[in-house]
């Protein structure tokens, strides 16, 4: 028994290897065939709908045959299963339901055909097939598309951290003049890089640009304050990756797009002032720029569940999970307020009071839960400074 729990085991770290095709293969397969159950009667009633017609139906009246149970799970299982699934990889790969419809369409198309296999090819029976394999083509291909982009969104970008291209450097002159006499808004604009955040402490810019309509080439700029002793110098760390719809990738071609802003900025540096320019730091030491960097680079890589947990800098640091509770709160007590007022529904007096009345509670729990946990740090911030005192 603990033989067959331990080959279980390492079967299962095999399918974990990001760089493991066969692991991404194994996993959109073994939905493969669940998928085409739920396409086959979903095609049939849609097939049935379109002979019947004598025009061609809305898109929501052409499955009203089917079961509603049937075509929730045919367009939302996919995806939960893609986004579970996609994140059991480290790094995450993105287990695409496009390809899961495309093998379902293989099965469901190959399985007509063998049907009506028996009957004479006349022109007629070929058109017949070729129209039915269209149909089942048009549901499942557009829906596949449809779900690949959730679980895009959802899950973020794939990535390998081992693979970031990232070179940091050491200025010879303070935070101050290197962001307010070099890289001024006009230096910045004709190296065409945009501001993500700058204050008196930070500098974070990127620059970005299409390669194709789905490939990009970008470089993160981050600039702070050597927190050494050396208070005239300041660091600059430059991290370069290409991202595509799916992935965050490094490549080395990127090294020399990085050298070549290095020299733009150097000799912009070398001219205020002989003494100023920029060496590179081949230390070894991880440095806060660095990190900072890193972050404004990896941030689109993370899922919708790590971005949530994440509390929004601020005042008050309200996590990103309750910001959309709230919002979505926000929204079901606006469209039930509209839906009353305007006598879209049947919606009587005692059901929208009764209604508005729970969502307020938890609208306030939502809002009470975090500012609580907010006061009672700021609570204990202030017990550690009298202690101190």
């Amino acid at each position: 028994m603990e033989n067959i729990q331990q080959r279980a085991m390492s079967f299962l770290k095999k399918l974990r290897k990001p760089e493991s095709t066969v692991g991404l293969f194994f996993w959109t397969i073994l939905w493969v065939p669940f998928q085409a159950l739920l396409l086959n009667p979903v095609s049939l009633a849609a097939m049935f709908k379109l002979v019947n017609a004598q025009t061609l139906p809305a898109f929501p009246h052409l499955f009203s045959f089917v079961y509603p149970q049937v075509f929730i799970g045919y367009v939302f299982v996919p995806i939960i299963y893609c986004v579970i699934v996609s994140m059991i990889f480290k790094p995450k790969r993105l287990v695409s339901p496009l390809n899961i419809q495309i093998g379902a369409f293989v099965i469901v198309g190959s399985w007509y055909l063998f049907v009506t296999g028996s009957t004479p090819f006349t022109l007629i029976s070929i058109l017949v097939e070729l129209e039915t394999l269209g149909i089942v083509a048009i549901i499942a291909l557009p829906i596949g598309y449809i779900q690949r982009l959730i679980v895009r969104v959802v899950i973020g970008l794939d990535y390998d951290e081992e693979n970031i291209q990232q070179i940091t450097y050491i200025c010879n002159t303070d935070f101050e003049t290197l962001t307010q006499k070099v890289l001024s808004n006009t230096f910045l604009n004709m190296l065409q890089f945009s501001v993500i955040r700058e204050d008196a402490e930070e500098g974070i810019y990127k620059r970005t640009e299409k390669t194709s309509f789905t490939t990009s080439t970008n470089i993160i700029l981050a600039i702070l304050p050597d927190n050494s002793e050396n208070k005239r110098q300041c660091l600059l760390s430059f991290v370069s990756y290409r991202k595509t719809f799916d992935d965050l990738t490094m490549r080395k071609d990127n090294e020399k797009l990085i050298h070549q802003f290095y020299e733009v900025i150097d000799g912009a540096l070398l001219k205020l002032n002989p003494e100023y320019g920029l060496t590179e730091d081949k230390s070894g030491t991880t440095h806060l720029v660095t990190m900072a960097a890193k972050t404004y680079a990896t941030y689109q890589t993370k899922s919708m569940f790590e971005i949530a947990r994440k509390p929004v800098a601020g005042v008050w640091k309200i996590s990103h999970y309750y910001i959309y509770a709230i919002i979505l709160t926000l929204a079901i007590i606006w469209a039930l307020t509209l839906a009353y007022v305007g006598r879209l529904g049947s919606i009587n007096p005692d059901t929208y009071l009764n209604s508005i009345i729970l969502g307020i509670f938890v609208l306030v729990a939502e809002i009470g839960i975090p500012l609580r946990e907010e006061l009672n740090r700021r609570g204990e911030k202030r017990v550690g400074k009298k202690t101190k005192k």
